[in-house]
């Protein structure tokens, strides 16, 4: 398999001629519950933006968004669903997800924190592998999701009830490279899941505020990286409102237009004559016959 090429997390270069537009990352933190959003909404100065339904999300000035799901695997997919569709009405540029939020173990203690780095759904039995490119400044640990409190604590493993429809619902928008979670230990066999009281579930969270930081800080670079990489070039969405294009032509347009300005160092729809040119076909064909012979 191909090295991603954001598990350099180098910058681009800057292309001579080219003023580089700036690149943002942003990161959405997701939990299932007002306990676990608390401490968060504190520590990032987060303030409540909308409410629908039953839905909240919160958001500073610095691209971090929190969503409050509500608890059950219908509730995280249709919010994740209904945030991810929001976002890229308002913007082509990906965000990172986190999910956050209280687990089993089999093994750890209470209170240790987690990045994980396998999600299996027991109900389907489905596997899912996030890729973990980031320092986490935590341990791994694989996560078992289930439709009930878990009790019996089998496996060396977290247990939730929304890691897997999270990570299956955020990657129908984003590349699994941008949909993490952390896992802070509340339960165990020696702490059956019912002493977990939500004051108990939010010190939880709070006593893992410096891990959860240092995750959305390299997220958010990431995220950043992503966009600089495969943003859409300003000139391809130029040419978009003007000529009308099948989704290959699209596709081609984009290539098209990343390695003439490669080569270079200028964009393409400057030494365009688009007057001349009566449709997307044409425009493909005059573009080609512009690039440099290497």
């Amino acid at each position: 398999m191909d090295a991603s090429p954001l598990s350099t997390l180098s910058s681009l270069p800057e292309v001579p001629g080219v003023a580089p537009e700036p690149v943002t990352g942003r990161v959405n933190l997701v939990v299932a519950l007002g306990c676990e959003a608390r401490p968060l909404i504190r520590h990032f100065a987060l303030r409540q933006q909308r409410v629908v339904g039953g839905l909240r999300v919160y958001g500073n000035n610095r691209g971090l968004s929190l969503l409050v799901s509500g608890v059950g695997k219908s509730a995280v997919a249709a919010a994740c669903g209904y945030l991810a569709g929001l976002q890229q009405q308002q913007s082509a540029e990906q965000a990172a997800w986190l999910n956050v939020g209280i687990a089993g173990h089999g093994r750890r203690a209470v209170g240790d924190g987690v990045c994980i780095n396998r999600v299996t759904d027991f109900a389907s039995g489905r596997i899912s592998y996030p890729p973990v490119l980031v320092d986490p400044g935590a341990p791994q640990s694989q996560l078992v999701t289930v439709d009930d409190p878990e009790t019996v604590y089998a496996d060396d493993a977290a247990y939730d009830m929304e890691g897997s429809v999270y990570l299956s619902t955020v990657t129908r928008f984003v590349t699994s490279e941008l949909c993490q979670l952390f896992k802070v230990v509340s339960d165990s066999p020696d702490t059956p899941s019912h002493s977990v009281t939500e004051s108990v579930a939010a010190g939880l969270i709070e006593s893992r505020l410096e891990a959860i930081d240092h995750l959305v800080t390299r997220l958010n670079e990431l995220a950043a990286d992503y966009n600089a990489i495969y943003r859409r070039p300003e000139e391809v969405s130029r040419l978009l409102e003007r000529f009308r294009l099948t989704v290959s032509q699209q596709l081609q347009l984009d290539s098209l237009c990343r390695r003439y300005r490669a080569l270079t160092g200028s964009r393409l729809d400057r030494q365009l004559d688009l007057n001349t040119i009566g449709s997307g076909r044409e425009l493909i064909r005059r573009i080609e016959g512009m690039l440099p012979l290497l």
